[in-house]
């Protein structure tokens, strides 16, 4: 009987070829029934699951070892930084900014500028987070670079809050501080005596100057055009008489579409050949905005079509030649002096 006995080892050469990953995991397949006996008949002794234990904690202590020591490996650390689109932001900030939050910034026992360890999603969503930018790529250049690829959102105006200047972008964020207000740009002036309107539920101030020996005078900003228009010819500078306290990277300051149709405003009043505004100035974004040209001011309502109020302008023009200002503000009723 024992020549004709087979086990289920006796076609052990014949089994197809299985790789390691697969021979590792029949190590947790269920078990089929053990028999006792080897091709000859003979009792065999069934093996101890141990060694199963201590083949899968050596293979782990293996793989965990490995990740360990590269993990720790100084010779794949992140040496350079590569920037590509800078204009605006300095370089020092951000080179500082992204050695603080990811190259130098400990996590237990690991090395953060090992190039393993560098997470390029967390730091362009962070950067695009602390930064005015329009995108952002962040890569890994094996084995010790990596490299910064940005587009800035442009800047299109001078904002002048009363103490500082900053360049500001089409969305209303101060992208980079310029300079601080000096007291030369300060001088005193006649008093405006103010009157209100009511227009739309908005307020709008319409001033007159008294010319009489008991004026009043007042200290009055004039922001510094020409020194800006060495380095920002075609940047418009608009003074924001509200006294906020911007700070450099703040955001929605000014809403978009204001920024544009003021921005409209002034490139109409090129286009048209009409005057070259020197500054713009505003109260109340929702009260419009004055621009002052070499000549006389022009009071605009941003909200209300444009290219109607430059046309009511140029009828004033044709007929009559103001001194000091015109106000488009109230459609049709235009008023000047």
């Amino acid at each position: 009987m024992a020549r004709l006995y087979h086990t289920q080892r006796n076609f052990e050469k014949y089994r197809p070829h299985q790789s390691l990953w697969k021979r590792l995991g029949l190590l947790f397949k269920r078990k089929t029934a053990y028999t006792p006996y080897n091709a000859n008949g003979r009792h065999v002794p069934k093996k101890s699951g141990t060694w199963v234990g201590i083949k899968l904690a050596m293979i782990f202590i293996v793989f965990a070892a490995i990740g360990v020591f590269l993990a720790r490996y100084q010779g794949i650390n992140i040496e350079q930084v590569t920037y590509y689109g800078l204009d605006n932001i300095p370089r020092a900030d951000i080179d500082s900014y992204i050695h603080e939050n990811f190259l130098d910034k400990q996590f237990l026992c690991f090395n953060p500028k090992n190039y393993l360890l560098v997470d390029t999603g967390a730091m362009e969503k962070s950067l695009k987070n602390k930064y005015s930018l329009k995108s952002i790529k962040v890569s890994k250049n094996f084995p010790h670079q990596l490299i910064v690829d940005l587009v800035e959102n442009p800047g299109v105006m001078i904002y002048d809050d009363g103490e500082k200047y900053f360049l500001m972008d089409s969305h209303g964020t101060a992208v980079k501080y310029l300079s601080d207000v000096t007291a030369s740009e300060y001088k005193y002036e006649p008093a405006k005596s103010v009157s209100s309107t009511a227009v739309l539920g908005v307020k709008i101030a319409s001033s007159t100057p008294q010319n009489n020996a008991s004026t009043t005078m007042e200290l009055v900003h004039v922001p510094d055009f020409m020194d800006f228009s060495k380095n920002f010819l075609n940047y418009p500078i608009l003074y924001d008489e509200r006294n906020l306290k911007v700070a450099e990277k703040q955001n929605n300051i000014l809403s978009s579409d204001f920024i544009s149709e003021v921005i409209d405003f002034t490139n109409m009043l090129e286009k048209e050949g009409i005057e070259h505004v020197r500054y713009l100035a505003m109260e109340n974004p929702g009260a419009g905005v004055e621009a002052y040209t070499g000549s006389f001011a022009v009071y605009f309502q941003p909200s209300n079509n444009l290219s109607d109020q430059i046309n009511n302008l140029k009828i004033i023009l044709k007929k009559d030649n103001p001194k000091k200002y015109i106000d488009l503000r109230y459609g049709d009723r235009v008023f000047w002096q």
